[in-house]
């Protein structure tokens, strides 16, 4: 690409840009946010057309005028937001406008086999029928790769492609581009992460304000000057700062409870004071209360209880322009949904927190000359980068909307600013400009409250760093005397004392340590073992329901809600016969939760079958129909003398419960109860049900071909219905082990929200038979117990426990892999069972279907 312009109206992103890629090499576009790289490489995928310059391909002048013009030229885009169709299959979204037909008829045959060809020569595992809607965003990703590999691409550009993946998938993509240029591509990898550069890239080409500054090889340049070229000034990555005199108390919160959208405590009890001449930042995993307390304190939601005060005056449940106008600065987590219009001009943006005062407006006229001035005003103090105020806030990049919002904030000289994720997604230099501003702030005595998830961000601009778990503080550490170590275990749960013994322990600790911590943990003693057989019990159940249901072809998903509706039931009746005999209260609340469960399924499976209703759509929706109701019926009929009796039940009495004297002798004290013996009970009767009984035969004929099935004269609508009516009792009866057996009680946040998912897993790793099951149960059961004495045993690092319980699971469900492989290679047809897990999922396929 040579001298490459692009104007719009006066406005240039492009400014006589050159760039070279070369055959065989991953080339780095990399600038700030706004630097003009997607503008530059919509131009060479065909969404834009240049104002002037020229493009050779392979020495020869090309005309790029449209996406079908590149296409031809062996040019495609990997976009940031994938342009899929969520209803179509990864067939489908392939070979969307390049479809093969044979006589004008689509060739699906010859698709497949194509994109099966490219998927292996690439090493870009799909499944061609998989919907899109279905799989994982990293597997999305493949498929966006494998669209451009289908049309020939030899020249992929990839825009920002690590925005939306876990590490995990990071990594994934990294091999994938590596494997690409072994076969001869080429890769324009647009970005500005250094990191990434570092670890893939041969050489860079940096933008910077819409021109081409100099083209490197990556290898023989640091980060701190790939960082230094961008921006145009020596960049550091620490931000430099005086210590903190922190003065008189500006936020005090007292003892605040927020509940968040669904009616459950988000932030509990929570005290905390924020200094003027300090930066508070609070650290903690996502979905720990952060956001409803942010919203609490700047008026956005309301709290239950406690107080908050400024400058010793309550705002507490005030509106949010009476918490503004006491002298609060919000720069909020989501820039778009809170922080800015996006439809309207940027001037007006800037003007949104002030716009009925004086001189920007008068007795409710605007005044947009003073309006538009301010905003220039603005815009030149804190470097927002656009043509002028007048264009939409949508048109600039995120990080001169974000820019734009903190001078919007900071310019009415707020004595508290809190900020929430401030540097989301932006470069290196916008980052950098950000914390300063932050430190300024601190400097002028004002009180700054910092929100992120990033423990970089919050030790290198925090004075005090307090970290919030399950909507409570559980330490306050000093960003000079912490580690990143000892901040993740505060964020797990532990206390300031026991995060610090951990981290003394964890030195020299042998891998093997870690194992062993688990087992020992599961089988310390009679009581922990007891434990394992409480676990398993319900989750049994929920397996056996699956597997029922997944024989019939039926996917089940709404076991949750179906544990949950027995699991009510049973206490209910529990709690309305508290002075009758245990001979009749235990049979009629463990039928009771069967039926509730049996009719919670029938639902889904009577609109299956009578009018072709999807049922993952349906299972899914009454899984949250359910939820909202037993936590209806729980706060308003049933609610007991916890928790301010919200979302909890009195405690039954001796008479309804599964556990007996005898078992908690034997088991050293454990909650170890009748459910377990129930559910060998049922893993013996289902297993008869499915391979000795007509009703069986007919469940796995319907399953595995209901054409034939209804050719044999089978009803396969009452099939459905039937399987659905015992899946249903099954999960029924593992919500009943709950609330009977295991905790004795009803609670809206009880393991139900999760035995569902948990049961189908086991129920594919299983293989859907009945001892599979109960061994996979058990498994489940020992390594989420035995994964709770890693941490203080061995030292492992909590946020590491469950990484370490997935891998074992994985080696577990891998064998079944190899039994596929080998039956395969030695041409056995017999039943194979895989079992693949998309996007969190796990699905199962056979030649047979699912049996138990």
């Amino acid at each position: 690409m040579r001298d490459i312009t692009k104007q719009f109206g006066t406005f240039k992103a492009n400014d006589n840009i050159n760039l070279t890629v070369r055959p065989g090499e991953i080339h780095a576009l990399l600038g700030e946010n706004g630097a003009g790289k997607s503008t530059l490489m919509n131009i060479l995928s065909g969404l834009l057309e240049p104002t002037s310059g020229e493009i050779f391909m392979n020495g020869s002048k090309v005309i790029i005028n449209g996406p079908t013009a590149a296409n031809r030229l062996g040019i495609g885009m990997v976009h940031q937001h994938f342009m899929l169709v969520d209803a179509f299959t990864v067939t489908e979204n392939i070979i969307l406008g390049s479809e093969p037909t044979n006589g004008g008829i689509l060739d699906r045959k010859k698709a497949k086999a194509e994109i099966k060809r490219v998927s292996e020569q690439y090493g870009l595992s799909v499944d061609p029928d998989a919907y899109i809607r279905d799989i994982s965003v990293g597997a999305q990703q493949r498929v966006e790769i494998l669209k451009t590999l289908y049309r020939g691409a030899d020249v992929l550009i990839f825009d920002e492609p690590t925005a939306v993946l876990t590490p995990q998938e990071i990594d994934e993509l990294i091999e994938i581009m590596r494997g690409l240029v072994k076969e001869g591509k080429s890769i324009i990898l647009i970005t500005h992460k250094l990191d990434e550069i570092k670890k893939v890239a041969d050489r860079c080409t940096v933008i910077r304000r819409g021109q081409s500054i100099d083209t490197v090889n990556v290898k023989d340049v640091s980060s701190q000057q790939l960082a230094d070229m961008m921006v145009g000034r020596s960049v550091s990555f620490k931000t430099e700062k005086k210590a903190a005199e922190p003065k008189e108390v500006v936020l005090s919160i007292k003892d605040l409870v927020v509940k968040e959208s669904r009616g459950l405590e988000a932030v509990k009890s929570l005290s905390l004071d924020v200094r003027a001449g300090e930066v508070m930042g609070i650290a903690g995993i996502d979905g720990n209360g952060q956001t409803e307390l942010i919203q609490a304190l700047t008026g956005l939601r309301k709290s239950e209880s406690g107080s908050v005060e400024l400058n010793g005056e309550s705002i507490t449940n005030k509106h949010p322009r009476a918490i503004t106008e006491s002298g609060v600065g919000h720069v909020p987590e989501d820039r778009h949904k809170y922080g800015l219009i996006l439809e309207m001009t940027l001037a007006e943006n800037i003007a949104l927190q002030t716009y009925y005062q004086k001189p920007l407006s008068n007795n409710g006229v605007l005044n947009y000359t003073q309006i538009n001035s301010y905003a220039r005003k603005l815009i030149e103090e804190y470097d927002v980068r656009t043509t002028n105020e007048l264009v939409p806030a949508k048109a600039l990049s995120g990080g001169n909307q974000q820019k734009a919002i903190i001078a919007r904030e900071i310019d009415r000289d707020p004595d508290l600013l809190i900020v929430s994720q401030p540097t989301r997604g932006l470069d290196v230099g916008a980052i950098e400009y950000i914390h300063k501003r932050l430190i300024e702030q601190r400097d002028k005595n004002k009180a700054v409250l910092l929100v992120s998830f990033e423990l970089d961000e919050i030790l290198n601009v925090s004075d005090r760093i307090a970290v919030i778990h399950a909507g409570k503080i559980v330490g306050i550490v000093d960003p000079k005397e912490t580690s990143e170590n000892e901040l993740g275990l505060l964020m797990a749960g532990y206390s300031l004392e026991e995060a610090r013994v951990e981290l003394n322990n964890k030195a020299g600790q042998d891998p093997i340590a870690g194992y062993q911590a688990m087992l020992q943990t599961a089988f310390k003693s009679p009581k922990s073992i007891g434990e394992i057989f409480v676990t398993a019990a319900p989750l049994i159940f929920t397996a056996l329901g699956f597997a029922v249901a997944n024989s019939a072809g039926f996917f089940n998903i709404g076991l949750s809600g179906q544990a949950l509706c027995g699991w009510v039931a049973s206490i209910w009746v529990a709690l309305s016969m508290p002075d009758a005999s245990r001979m009749i209260v235990l049979p009629v609340a463990i039928i009771t939760g069967a039926l509730a469960g049996a009719v919670a399924a029938a639902i889904p499976g009577l609109l299956r079958a009578f009018f072709g209703t999807s049922e993952v759509i349906v299972t899914i929706m009454l899984n949250y129909v359910f939820l909202y109701t037993s936590t209806h019926i729980v706060n308003n009929v049933m609610s007991g003398d916890l928790m301010s009796n919200k979302g909890v039940t009195k405690v039954i009495g001796e008479n309804a419960s599964l556990r007996t004297a005898f078992l908690k002798e034997i088991s050293g004290g454990s909650r170890l109860n009748l459910g377990i013996f129930l559910a060998l009970i049922f893993l013996v009767l289902i297993w008869f049900l499915m391979k000795k009984t007509t009703l069986g035969y007919e469940i796995r004929s319907v399953g595995l071909n209901p054409y034939g099935s209804e050719y044999a004269g089978m009803s396969s609508k009452r099939t459905i219905v039937m399987s659905m009516v015992i899946s249903g009792t099954l999960a029924g009866l593992g919500g009943v082990v709950l609330g009977l057996g295991t905790f004795g009680n009803f609670f809206v946040q009880g393991s139900s929200l999760s035995i569902g998912f948990d049961g189908m897993a086991i129920s594919l790793l299983g293989a859907g038979s009945s001892v599979g099951i109960f061994l996979s149960a058990l498994l489940f059961s020992i390594l989420k117990l035995g994964g709770q004495g890693m941490p203080l045993r061995a030292g492992v690092p909590i946020e590491l426990v469950d990484v370490v319980i997935a891998s074992i699971i994985f080696f577990v469900a891998i064998s079944y892999l190899i039994r596929f492989l080998l039956a395969k290679a030695s041409g056995n047809k017999k039943e194979v069972v895989v079992v693949e897990e998309l996007d969190g999922q796990t699905d199962l396929n056979s030649q047979e279907g699912g049996k138990i």
